[in-house]
C-alpha cells in the first residue's frame, strides 16, 4: 500500500476519539492491519466517512510536498484506485452485513409502554378530578357497591348487646326514626345527621354498629376511615363523593364508617398527605354542606376522640355523641351469662362471682375469657367448662400466659420471691390500695413474677390518698429486695415498677392538680402543625419544668419512704410471705388472707356471726347478711361480745332462742351502751334533749357525705341523755374532705338546734362532747391531714421526748404558726356552724316534727325517721 495512504489511514484513527475507536473495539495504538481489519465491521456509513478523511489526508500530503505552482486540488486515478482498494474489503462487508445499530431490548420497551400508560391513566385521572363529573378511571373498581350490606347477612341483633344500655338506647331511637320518619317529621322534628360512638378498644362499637345493620331495615353501608386512602391524588375525597352519591340514592339509609379518625383526623398542612384535607372537607361537605343530605346517618366509631377535627363534631354533622363506658356489675353478668349459653357449662358456675372479679373488663375481654377457658377446658378433654378454668383464663387474660419451661435458678427465684411479697405486704397494708387478687413467681409475659389486683368496685375517679397508694404498691418490691439483699444485690426487675410510678407522679403534677406548690394548673402538651403533620409541644418554660421535676422527685421519694418504713415494721410477715411463693409458687388473696390476721370485712363479718350462732341456739330466720352490713367497723371480739348479750338478753326475758330483736338490741347497747331506764329527766330537760338529738338527726339526714342514720333516742346511755347512731354504709379506710366537714356539721346540729328553739340564754352543756370532738376533728383536718389551703400539706405530729421522769409530748410548733392553725381551726369550726344553723331553718317543721316523735315514742329507726321526715306516720 502507498505510504502517504497508510499513513492517511493512521492519523484518521488516531484523531477518531476514545469513545468511537471503543465502539469500533480498536485502541489507538493497534497495528495498521488490525485497523484495516476492523473495517470489515464498520456499516457503510461509516465507511464512506472514514475513506473521505483518507482522501483529505493524502491530498494533503500532495500539498505540501509539491510547489505551490504545481499543487493540484484533486487526486490522480491512481491514488484513488490504492485508497479504494485499501477499503475494499470493508465495503463488501458492510454490503453484505445487517445493519449493526442496536434496537432496543424487549424489557425496555415493555418499560416504555407501562410509563407512557400510567402517564396517561394519571392525565385522565387528574382531568377527572377536576371537572368533578364521576369517578373518573377508578370506575373500573366497583366501590360503592362493596359497602353496602344485607340484613341477612347480619345475624346480631340488639338483644345480643350487653353492658351498654345507655348506648342501646340512643341506637334503638335512630332506628325507630328510621323506620317511622313521618312519624317524627310530622312535628316539625329532623332526623339526626350523625351518632359518634366514643370508646376504648373492645368495648363494643363495631357490635352495636353490626345490631344497627341487623335492625335498620333500611339500606346499610359499612366502610372504614382507612379505605378512603388511595395511590391516586384527590382519590380520597372521590370515595367519600361516591359514597354518600350511592347512599342518596337508597335513602333513608345509615353509613357506618368505623376508625373514622384515619379519614376525619385534624387538618394540617403536612406534606406528607397533601391530599388528607380534600378528603376531610369532601367528608364536612358531604355530612352538612350547601346541599342538604336527607335521610341519610352517619354512625362512626372511634377510640381517639381528640384526634377529629372539631368541625366535624359540631351539631348538623355528629348530633350525638355516645360514651360507651366499661360494662358495670349488671353489665357483666349480661355478658358473661350471653357467652357461657352458647357453650356447654357447668350450671354451678357463680356469675356474680366473676362479675366481681372482673371489675374493669371490657366485653372483648370477657369473651375472650369465656373462650380461652373453653379451649383450656377441650385440652383437660373436658365435658363442659367449669369454674376452675375460667378462673384459669382471667388469671391468663390479667397476668399473661404462665411460661413453665422459663424456670429461674433458685437465686433469681429468691429475689423474685421477696420482690412480689414486697408489692403484696404493701398493698395488704395500705387502706386505699385496690384490694388483691393472686401473686405468684412464675414467669408471666416478660415478668418472672406478678401481683395482681382488682378493683374492689366501679372506679370512675380516684383520690390523691389512692393514687399515693398505688404508688407505694409500685415501691415495695425494690424496698424488699434492698432490705433482704442489699444495695449490691438490687436487680433491674422493678425498671418497670418505676416506670409506672414516674407516670404516676407527673401526672398527679402536671394534669391532676395534687401538687401543692405547682397549684392546680394542667400542663397538658399541645398539638401543633410542623408543616410534617402534627406534633405534641410542651409549652413550659425552664423554671417551671424545674419546680414540677423537684417535686414528681419529692413524691417519688416520699413513697419509697413510706413503703420502706412499712416492709420494716412487717418483715417477719414478708419472709413469712416469702417462702410460702417459694414453696407454693401462686397464692390467692384468702391464702394471703391467712397469713394474717386482719380486720373483718363484710364477708369476715358474716363468717363470724355464724361460728357465734352456731353455738347457741338461734331462729333459723336472723338475717346475717343484714347483720354483717349494720356492723361495719366492727371486730371480732366486739360481735363475739354483741351475740353474747343478745343471748342473755333472751335469757331474762325467757326466750326459747336468740333472735333478730335481741341481737338489735345487743348492737344498740354496743353501740350507744347501756339504757338507764332508772334515770328519768325531767320534761324540760327531755324537751331539750328531743330537740337536740333531733338537730343532729336532720342535719345527718340532709347532708349528703354524713353517714346514714342508725337510729336516734332520748332514753340516757351511759353518760348522755340521749343518743344520735349511725353506722358507714360500707367498709372505709380513708375519710374525704367532705366527709369530715359532713360529720362536723352533723357535731353542730345539737347546738345549733337549741339556740334556735330555745334561745342562746337556754342553751345547755350537753354539747360539750360534740365540740370536743368537732374540735379534735378540725385539728387534724389541719395538722396532720393536709387539708387546709392556709397551712398546706405539712404534717404537725407532736413527738416524745425524754423530760427526766417519763416521756413527755412536745408540740414542736412557732407561735406564728401556732397561731395560724389557731385561725384555720376557729375557721373551720364557725363555717359547719353556719351550715349546720342554715339547713336547720330551712327544715324548723321537719325539726319540730321529729322533737315530738322523740318525746312520745322515746326512740326512733332510720326508716321511722324517714317516715316522718316525709309526711307518714308512725305507729
Amino acid at each position: 500500500m502507498n505510504q502517504n495512504v497508510t499513513t492517511a489511514i493512521e492519523r484518521v484513527f488516531n484523531g477518531l476519539s476514545k469513545e468511537k475507536l471503543q465502539k469500533l473495539s480498536v485502541s489507538s495504538s493497534s497495528c495498521l492491519s488490525c485497523r484495516v481489519g476492523i473495517m470489515q465491521h464498520m456499516n457503510h456509513k461509516d465507511l464512506l466517512k472514514v475513506e473521505n478523511l483518507v482522501f483529505n489526508q493524502v491530498r494533503g500530503f500532495k500539498t505540501k510536498h509539491s510547489s505551490s505552482s504545481h499543487s493540484e486540488d484533486t487526486l490522480n486515478l491512481n491514488d484513488q484506485q490504492k485508497i479504494r482498494i485499501a477499503f475494499a474489503k470493508g465495503y463488501a462487508a458492510a454490503a453484505n452485513q445487517p445493519t449493526t445499530e442496536k434496537r432496543p431490548s424487549l424489557f425496555k420497551r415493555i418499560r416504555v409502554i407501562l410509563f407512557y400508560s400510567i402517564l396517561i391513566i394519571l392525565i385522565l385521572n387528574i382531568i377527572s378530578t377536576l371537572t368533578g363529573d364521576g369517578d373518573g378511571i377508578t370506575t373500573a373498581f366497583p366501590l360503592a357497591s362493596k359497602y353496602e350490606v344485607s340484613s341477612e347477612d347480619v345475624k346480631v341483633n340488639f338483644s345480643d348487646v350487653r353492658g351498654a344500655e345507655e348506648a342501646k338506647e340512643e341506637l334503638i331511637d335512630i332506628v325507630a326514626y328510621l323506620n317511622e320518619p313521618n312519624k317524627y317529621t310530622k312535628l316539625g322534628a329532623r332526623l339526626p345527621k350523625g351518632v359518634l360512638l366514643v370508646g376504648s378498644p373492645g368495648i363494643g362499637k363495631t357490635l352495636l354498629a353490626r345490631a344497627v345493620a341487623g335492625e335498620a331495615g333500611v339500606p346499610f353501608f359499612h366502610t372504614s376511615g382507612s379505605e378512603f386512602d388511595d395511590m391516586f391524588a384527590g382519590a380520597g375525597a372521590r370515595h367519600v363523593r361516591q359514597l354518600f352519591t350511592t347512599a342518596k340514592s337508597h335513602a333513608p339509609c345509615v353509613i357506618f364508617i368505623d376508625e373514622i379518625d384515619s379519614v376525619g383526623a385534624k387538618r394540617s398542612s403536612s406534606q406528607l398527605h397533601p391530599y388528607a384535607n380534600q378528603t376531610i372537607n369532601q367528608l364536612l361537605t358531604e355530612m352538612d354542606g350547601f346541599k342538604k343530605n336527607e335521610g341519610i346517618i352517619v354512625l362512626a366509631a372511634t377510640n381517639r376522640r381528640d384526634y377529629l377535627d372539631s368541625a366535624l363534631l359540631r351539631p348538623g354533622r355528629f348530633d350525638s355523641e355516645i360514651y360507651i363506658a366499661p360494662p358495670d356489675l349488671r353489665g357483666r353478668k349480661e355478658i358473661f351469662e350471653l357467652y357461657l349459653s352458647k357453650m356447654k357449662h357447668d350450671p354451678a358456675i357463680d356469675i356474680e362471682y366473676l362479675a366481681r372479679g372482673t371489675t374493669g373488663f371490657t366485653g372483648a375481654e370477657i369473651e375472650n375469657m369465656v373462650n380461652q377457658a373453653a379451649l383450656y377446658a377441650a385440652q383437660l378433654n373436658c365435658l363442659f367448662v367449669s369454674m376452675k378454668h375460667l378462673e384459669w383464663a382471667r388469671d391468663k387474660v390479667l397476668m399473661g400466659p404462665a411460661k413453665k419451661s422459663k424456670l429461674p435458678d433458685f437465686e433469681t427465684n429468691n429475689i423474685t420471691a421477696y420482690h412480689e411479697a414486697g408489692h403484696t405486704i404493701v398493698r395488704y397494708y395500705t387502706r386505699d390500695a385496690d384490694p388483691l387478687h393472686k401473686v405468684t413467681i412464675i414467669p408471666r409475659g416478660q415478668a418472672l413474677g406478678f401481683t395482681a389486683h382488682i378493683p374492689i368496685k366501679e372506679t370512675y375517679n380516684r383520690t390523691r390518698s389512692q393514687l399515693l397508694a398505688e404508688m407505694d404498691v409500685m415501691m415495695g418490691g425494690r424496698v424488699a429486695e434492698e432490705q433482704i439483699f442489699g444495695t449490691d444485690k438490687i436487680t433491674t426487675g422493678a425498671s418497670n415498677d418505676f416506670s409506672q410510678a414516674t407516670k404516676l407522679a407527673a401526672n398527679m403534677v402536671k394534669q391532676f392538680g395534687m401538687s401543692d406548690k405547682i397549684g392546680t394548673r394542667s400542663f397538658q402538651e399541645e398539638e401543633q402543625d410542623a408543616g410534617l403533620g402534627f406534633v405534641r409541644v410542651n409549652n413550659i418554660s425552664p423554671t417551671m419544668q424545674e419546680m414540677i421535676d423537684l417535686e414528681i422527685k419529692q413524691l417519688m421519694e416520699e413513697s419509697y419512704d413510706r413503703a420502706k418504713i412499712l416492709l420494716k415494721k412487717h418483715a417477719r410477715e414478708l419472709k413469712i410471705l416469702a417462702e410460702a411463693l417459694l414453696h407454693f409458687e401462686t397464692l390467692s388473696a384468702d391464702e394471703v388472707n391467712e397469713i394474717y390476721i386482719a380486720p373483718p370485712d363484710l364477708r369476715g363479718r358474716k363468717e363470724i356471726f355464724e361460728l357465734y350462732l352456731s353455738k347457741m341456739k338461734h331462729d333459723p330466720s336472723i338475717d346475717i347478711e343484714y347483720l354483717a352490713r349494720g356492723t361495719t367497723g366492727f371486730t371480732g371480739a366486739e360481735i363475739e361480745n354483741m351475740i353474747n348479750q343478745a343471748a342473755l338478753y333472751a335469757a331474762q326475758l325467757n326466750a326459747i332462742f336468740v333472735s333478730m330483736k335481741h341481737l338489735e338490741w345487743a348492737r344498740d347497747k354496743v353501740l350507744m351502751g347501756p339504757a338507764k331506764k332508772s334515770k328519768l329527766p325531767d320534761l324540760e330537760t327531755n324537751n331539750i334533749t328531743a330537740y337536740h338529738e333531733a338537730g343532729h338527726t336532720i342535719v345527718r339526714y340532709y347532708t349528703r357525705d354524713a353517714d346514714p342514720l342508725h337510729k336516734v333516742t332520748i332514753i340516757p346511755r351511759g353518760q348522755a341523755l340521749g343518743f344520735t347512731a349511725h353506722i358507714p354504709i360500707k367498709e372505709t379506710y380513708n375519710r374525704t374532705r367532705s366527709q369530715l366537714l359532713a360529720e362536723m356539721d352533723v357535731m353542730m346540729g345539737g347546738r345549733v338546734a337549741e339556740e334556735q328553739i330555745f334561745g342562746t340564754d337556754k342553751i345547755t352543756t350537753g354539747a360539750s362532747n360534740d365540740f370536743s370532738q368537732a374540735t379534735k376533728l378540725a385539728a387534724n383536718m389541719v395538722k396532720q391531714f393536709g387539708m387546709s389551703d392556709k397551712i398546706g400539706t405539712r404534717s404537725f405530729q407532736e413527738e416524745e421526748q425524754d423530760a427526766g421522769l417519763g416521756f413527755v409530748r412536745v408540740n414542736n410548733i412557732s407561735p406564728t404558726m401556732q397561731e395560724m392553725i389557731d385561725l384555720e381551726i376557729k375557721q373551720l369550726m364557725e363555717e359547719s356552724y353556719d351550715r349546720a344553723k342554715i339547713l336547720l331553718k330551712k327544715h324548723a317543721h321537719e325539726l319540730k316534727i321529729l322533737a315530738e316523735a322523740l318525746l312520745h315514742f322515746e326512740t326512733l329507726s332510720a326508716d321511722e325517721v324517714k317516715s316522718l321526715i316525709e309526711g307518714r306516720r308512725i305507729h
